[in-house]
């Protein structure tokens, strides 16, 4: 969070930890068995109130990449349908997510297996995507950012 009263950290292999008071104590999320996932970004609002994360809840697997969302400090999660082409890793690889201070908008960017990757951004919080094709010649978007305002 933007006062760092809220920390995040996630990874391949391991749960996802979190700390609500400025990282003096980290606790571990019980979502969706966690510890077997793949994590590849995190992004949250100024507050920690809105959190999201890409990536995968089966380690043992290259597909099934979603975009989870927590509206609650990471209490609870709901996780993505598979509709926004991220159903297989040989088709598109999560890269990175960033969203707006609030967290109502969010932008991430995929790679995908022979061709540039995308860009998908939404402006309601994750109910609805709009996705475009990486401009002709660049072949992956690494990483991302926005605004406070987005």
């Amino acid at each position: 969070s933007s006062t760092g009263q809220y920390i995040y950290i996630a990874g391949t292999g391991t749960a996802m930890y979190y700390s609500t008071d400025y990282g003096n104590l980290f606790l571990q999320t019980t979502y969706n068995n966690l510890a077997a996932s793949k994590w590849i970004a995190l992004a949250m609002s100024s507050t920690g109130k809105r959190v999201y994360m890409l990536g995968t809840t089966d380690i043992n697997t290259t597909t099934n990449w979603r975009l989870h969302i927590s509206s609650n400090y990471g209490a609870s999660w709901t996780q993505r349908p598979a509709n926004l082409g991220l159903d297989d890793i040989t088709t598109a690889v999560p890269l990175n997510i960033c969203c707006s201070g609030d967290g109502t908008k969010i932008l991430f960017t995929d790679a995908r297996a022979g061709s540039s990757g995308k860009v998908h951004s939404s402006g309601d919080s994750g109910t609805n995507f709009n996705t475009f094709s990486i401009a002709a010649g660049v072949a992956l978007a690494d990483d991302c950012c926005m605004s406070s305002n987005g």
